[in-house]
């Protein structure tokens, strides 16, 4: 098999070199650190990601790398540079629906709201450029502009990442 990391042969039965393994699980620390010193509120956001994407670009090993984790490398724009892909993902899409119901009181109507939750897809890779998001599921691509996510965080009990998407409705 070929290393997915340097694309040379990797030997019996082995999918990488150890060697390159290290690399690339140190440019993956380094940009750990940077989200970390993000969250932290000591780096700007411009300039934490300025440095991400340099270190996306500064090494061929990761790039190779990311390309390996996207099934359908087509899907995204090739004027974006990729920073970040997990694969292996369930993801699922929730939405708040509101219907007005009478009250009863002088004919008023007020708003109940019901919120659905719908498995979108499962085995999904997350692709993370340097100007969208892509969902990429099934053979589908799903492209979300960082202009249109309103919130994005992480809850720590359940354990899932979540964002917002602003929508014309």
């Amino acid at each position: 098999m070929r290393c997915v990391f340097c694309n040379e042969p990797a030997g019996f039965l082995k999918s990488y070199h150890d060697a390159c393994y290290q690399k690339v699980q140190a440019l993956l620390n380094k940009m750990e650190k940077i989200v970390n010193e993000y969250n932290q509120e000591t780096i700007h956001v411009a300039d934490a990601k300025k440095e991400l994407i340099s270190i996306a670009l500064s090494s061929e090993l990761y790039q190779n790398y990311v390309r390996y984790e996207i099934f359908n490398i087509t899907a995204i724009r090739t004027n974006e540079t990729i920073v970040y892909v997990e694969s292996g993902l369930n993801i699922s899409e929730s939405k708040n629906r509101c219907r007005m119901v009478e009250t009863g009181y002088r004919y008023e109507k007020k708003p109940v709201w019901t919120e659905t939750d719908n498995l979108i897809g499962s085995n999904v890779s997350v692709a993370m450029t340097d100007k969208s998001v892509y969902l990429l599921i099934q053979g589908k691509a799903m492209m979300y502009p960082y202009g249109k996510i309103v919130n994005l965080g992480y809850d720590e009990k359940c354990g899932y990442a979540y964002f917002d998407v602003k929508t014309a409705s």
